[in-house]
């Protein structure tokens, strides 16, 4: 499933690299795109949010 969410707390590159590595470590998910500010993945919803969360930043909404 292709998932799209807004990220709150990422402001940067190195904040965009962070993710995109936690991303790439979690089963089941295929990292699309990582930027500032957004995530779109294929996968696991709670997988990528799960991500997100230990990477050091929240899902908004």
């Amino acid at each position: 499933m292709d998932i799209e969410l807004k990220v709150e707390g990422m402001h940067c590159q190195a904040c965009v690299r962070r993710v995109q590595k936690a991303l790439e470590k979690a089963a089941g998910v295929e990292v699309v795109e990582v930027m500032v500010g957004q995530v779109r993945a294929r996968g696991d919803r709670a997988q990528v949010e799960e991500a997100v969360t230990k990477a050091g930043f929240s899902v908004a909404g």
